[in-house]
């Protein structure tokens, strides 16, 4: 009893310490967050974000509080450079053109960019800063993109797909140019929406929102009537503000708050017996992956990438009929086949993508049907952790449901398709007393396609 005691004395100890350091830090750091500099980070998201109202009236507060000397020369010129991008987005082109000039005469010789931001679409812009090069470059990618957009509205999405991948592969090599990437990415999550493949397309969504912001689109592009741009992203970034305060005062209290609580902190988190260690985040898994394939009625090829890697390359066929279109499945196809891999994953996720090439009937005369299914199973070979924590303990699978399909996931027809399965299995600690599987199975993973 009096073990527990001193357990919950020790956990509401380190509740509250924790609650202690978080506020004196934040107090101690937010005064350099109202720093010119922070201020202008803070105009450069809001630009980047679309929010060219909030940008310009940061922007401008600056200007007038910065003074204008040698030292501020680049930081200024920066500063109204920045404005008059702002200004230009919100069609103030007279006031755009004044401050572009300003910040011309500021920055002298240097290069008039800001890192992570592309003004290459911005006409005023252009004329005062743009070299030849670089205004032949920006027509190249945005014909580039309006191609790529003309062939979208004109239903040619494997037209607009190869555009959009081209493009994709040029901004590799660019710095800048984010709001261009941002619509890129957006138009070509819609273009794997109408090819149906879902995971493709809200991976694209997900790139688009982190650059445009939700709910930003291009013209003619209705987000009401994308089905997968609702669909969650696996994370999302946030923003807290900044309270005013005395930096002194608050430094003074966070140096004290440290010297007061320092040893606690050791004898909790840093002992060699402290009661809080944390458990040790994997650095590696191996994963052992059992899977066969069965068929009725089907020839093709098919494939299997795990991380990237090919493991499987071959034609299948299945000549067993389907007796009973529509209705049997696999539990009576006579013909199998079985395979067997252990991979080492970096301890976070492992992506298996399937995909299935001229899907077509072996034989069909009138009423037939074609299913392809595939039985897993996923065991956990062995586990390594962060150095000096404590074992995390054999891990969880999570994901394998996304080994599920069918027909939905194909593209083509009615007789011959193409299909791809992306499944992103992750892996997380069992928490405290939680029984653990040994085999993580997903049973009659079904495609299955029936012609009248």
């Amino acid at each position: 009893m009096s073990e527990i005691k001193g357990y919950s004395i020790c956990k509401f100890l380190a509740i509250v310490l924790s609650i202690l350091i978080a506020g004196q830090i934040h107090f101690a750091f937010s005064a350099q967050e109202e720093t010119p500099e922070a201020k202008f980070k803070a105009a450069v998201a809001e630009y980047a974000n679309g929010n060219y109202g909030s940008a310009r009236t940061i922007l401008t507060g600056l200007t007038q509080a910065v003074e204008e000397n040698e030292q501020n020369k680049i930081f200024l010129g920066n500063t109204y450079l920045l404005l008059g991008a702002s200004e230009e987005m919100l069609k103030e082109n007279e006031a755009a053109s004044a401050h572009y000039l300003k910040a011309k005469e500021l920055l002298a010789e240097r290069e008039a960019v800001i890192e992570g931001l592309s003004f290459s679409s911005l006409d005023i812009y252009l004329g005062v800063f743009a070299t030849q090069q670089s205004r032949d470059e920006a027509a190249a990618l945005n014909a580039q993109f309006e191609e790529a957009k003309k062939k979208f509205f004109a239903e040619d999405y494997e037209g607009a797909l190869l555009d959009l991948e081209k493009l994709i592969s040029t901004f590799a090599a660019l710095e800048g140019w984010e709001i261009l990437k941002g619509e890129t990415y957006l138009l070509l999550g819609a273009t794997y929406e109408k090819l149906k493949y879902k995971e493709l397309a809200v991976k694209y969504y997900c790139k688009a929102k982190e650059i445009l912001g939700v709910g930003k689109t291009i013209a003619g592009l209705e987000l009401k009537k994308l089905k997968y741009y609702k669909e969650e992203c696996r994370a999302v970034a946030g923003r807290t503000g900044a309270k005013k305060g005395s930096f002194l005062g608050k430094a003074l209290g966070f140096l004290l708050g440290v010297g007061i609580l320092g040893g606690l902190v050791w004898y909790l988190f840093f002992s060699p017996n402290a009661p809080f260690k944390p458990k040790g985040a994997y650095t590696s898994i191996t994963v052992k992956m059992d899977v066969t394939f069965k068929g009725r009625n089907s020839k093709g090829s098919r494939s299997l990438l795990m991380n990237g890697e090919t493991k499987l390359d071959e034609p299948f066929v299945y000549p067993q009929d389907d007796p009973y279109p529509g209705v049997s499945d696999c539990s009576g196809a006579t013909k199998s086949e079985s395979y067997s891999w252990t991979v080492e994953t970096d301890g976070k996720s492992l992506d298996i993508i399937q995909r299935y090439i001229n899907w077509d009937y072996y034989v069909c005369g009138g009423s037939c049907a074609k299913i392809l299914c595939a039985d897993w199973n996923f065991s956990i070979v062995s586990y390594k952790w962060e150095s000096g924590k404590k074992d995390p303990g054999s891990p969880i699978v999570e994901g394998t449901s996304e080994l599920d399909w069918d027909i939905s996931d194909c593209t083509g027809g009615p007789y011959v398709h193409n299909c791809e399965i992306t499944a992103h299995l992750t892996f997380k600690a069992p928490a405290a007393g939680q029984q653990v599987q040994k085999v993580y199975s997903v049973q009659q993973s079904t495609g299955r396609t029936v012609r009248n």
